[in-house]
């Protein structure tokens, strides 16, 4: 699977089309969290589209998926893609206007660590392919 638009969704998007939205706050510190919102389905045209741009690849074999991480046109936009090892079939993206780009990640167990270009640290916990629960780890760097 090669991705070439970047859907500016906010959230996680899984194969089924179903979307988990996720606002991100900035607190009076300027630390930045995550909230769960509604989750919904949204149709293709109510999606805008920016170009991706990949900056880092892993292969995770335990959990049978390659995890991509990037950016999109926009200077806030980052990615990351979770894609099936077996049928190079997405499994979920997480796409974000407000992250800044993702560059680089490491895994141990079950728990994808990506660093955006802000050195800001998202744990992204994977127990399931139909399931992602994302959080940062490291914040208030602003760049």
């Amino acid at each position: 699977m090669n991705l070439k638009n970047l859907p500016i969704i906010n959230g996680i998007m899984y194969s089924d089309g179903h979307v988990d939205n996720i606002k991100i706050s900035v607190r009076t510190d300027r630390t930045r969290t995550l909230c769960k919102q509604e989750c919904n389905i949204l149709c293709d045209n109510e999606i805008d589209y920016t170009y991706a741009y990949s900056n880092a690849e892993l292969i995770v074999e335990e959990m049978n998926c390659k995890i991509i991480c990037g950016e999109g046109s926009y200077g806030g936009d980052g990615f990351i893609l979770a894609i099936s090892l077996d049928s190079n079939k997405m499994l979920w993206l997480a796409s974000f206007d407000e992250s800044n780009p993702f560059v680089s990640m490491y895994a141990e167990k079950q728990q994808i660590y990506v660093i955006n270009n802000c050195h800001e640290v998202w744990r992204i916990n994977i127990i399931h392919s139909n399931y992602v629960e994302i959080s940062i780890v490291k914040s208030g760097f602003f760049c």
